[in-house]
Formats: structure tokens, C-alpha cells, sequence
């Protein structure tokens, strides 16, 4: 039996005795209290907002540095309470086909996958991103750049951190919604695709051409 498929069986188990399930809303926080940035963006964001049932939940992981002895030492906490958390914690970081067809093997972009079978969450550890923003910009399309503002921590406030999946996703992407960009290079001819089908699904009436800020004289780098 797979280690997801055994998460799945413990966390059923846990709460069936009465224990009360944990959120993703819980998952943030803890993240949070390891001091890492984190940020629920992508495809649940953009599914929510137009009004699809979503495949699933990325929690985006920033500002860390995973050469550092320190910040090691508090991602493997974070492992250990995810996994005390009883949400069917799994490292699937050699296997990024697992995940969202997003991330592909040795994508220079991510540091690790981290899959909660329970709660149908994947954690994603990005690479050089030290904001949210740095995270939803290195996304493959526009379509995808959504976020929710309220999963994203404020160090600096002693506001409590209240995420919410409830809110509604906020769309940051650079170029108009109702015109599909790649905003990423090295994509598969599949990829592209089936982002080429989801925004004919979202705009059924719009033709579903692609178009490259690669190719755009007018695109300001962020």
C-alpha cells in the first residue's frame, strides 16, 4: 500500500474516534508559524473564481532558503507536525508527475512537493521566490496567476492570520484575462493544450490563441 494510501487510511481512522478534522486553514497557520511565506494560488484560485469545482488546493511555500542548517531544521518540524497533524502526510518530491502537470521532473522552479492526501493538498517549496508575488509570476499562463490574499502571512502586523478559502480570488496576472499568455518557456506541446481547453471552457465564445509575452516588445519584466 502507497504512503498516501496509508495517510488516507490513519487520518480516516483519527477522526472517525471524534478527533476534529484539521483545515487547510490549519496547515497555513502552522506554516506561518515556522516562519515561512505561504500563499494559496493557482489553479484552485482560478477554478473558484470562475466557478468550477477544483481538482485540488496548492499552498505555495516561499522565502526559505533550504541550504541553510537553520531554515532546514524548521522545514523538517514542519514535515513532523504536518505529519503529527494526521493529514496523510508524503514527500513526493522525486515524483513531480504525481502532482499538478504543472511541475514537471527537475523543474528548476521547485525545491519540493509535499502531498496531504486528507485534506487533497499539495505544498509546494519554490524556488528564489522571497514573495507571493515572485511565486504567482513564475506561473506557466496568466490564466493560473490568481491568489488569495488572506493565506498570506504579514510578519510585520501582530493581526492575527486568519486565511480563508472562502474569499474571492484575486486575479494579478499582467496581461487581460480574456486572452490566454504563456508566461513560461520549455512548455509541453500537452501543457499548452490543456490550458488551451480550460480557457475555451472559461470563454467559450473568445478564440483560444496563445499568445508569448516572450514575443511581446511591449512586456515590462516584473
Amino acid at each position: 500500500m502507497s504512503n498516501i494510501l496509508e495517510g488516507a487510511r490513519d487520518l480516516n481512522e483519527k477522526y472517525s474516534m471524534g478527533k476534529p478534522k484539521p483545515t487547510v486553514e490549519d496547515v497555513l497557520k502552522l506554516i506561518k508559524q515556522h516562519t515561512f511565506g505561504c500563499v494559496v494560488a493557482g489553479g484552485f484560485c482560478r477554478d473558484t473564481f470562475f466557478g468550477v469545482t477544483p481538482k485540488d488546493i496548492d499552498i505555495c511555500v516561499y522565502d526559505f532558503y533550504p541550504d541553510d542548517y537553520a531554515e532546514g531544521v524548521l522545514l523538517q518540524s514542519l514535515q513532523h507536525k504536518l505529519d503529527k497533524l494526521g493529514v496523510g502526510f508524503t514527500n513526493v518530491s522525486s515524483q513531480f508527475d504525481e502532482c499538478d502537470e504543472e511541475y514537471l521532473v527537475n523543474d528548476a522552479r521547485v525545491h519540493e512537493v509535499w502531498k496531504l492526501a486528507g485534506l487533497n493538498v499539495d505544498i509546494i517549496l519554490y524556488n528564489g521566490c522571497k514573495t507571493w508575488r515572485d511565486v504567482v509570476m513564475k506561473f506557466d499562463f496568466n490564466l493560473n496567476q490568481f491568489y488569495l490574499p488572506s493565506t498570506v502571512p504579514d510578519f510585520d502586523s501582530e493581526r492575527p492570520y486568519n486565511p480563508s478559502l472562502e474569499e474571492a480570488p484575486v486575479y494579478v496576472g499582467l496581461y487581460p484575462l480574456d486572452e490566454l499568455w504563456q508566461t513560461k518557456e520549455g512548455l509541453t506541446h500537452e501543457r499548452i493544450v490543456k490550458m488551451q481547453d480550460k480557457f475555451t471552457h472559461f470563454y467559450p465564445a473568445l478564440p483560444n490563441q496563445v499568445m508569448s509575452e516572450f514575443n511581446d516588445d511591449d512586456f515590462i519584466p516584473y
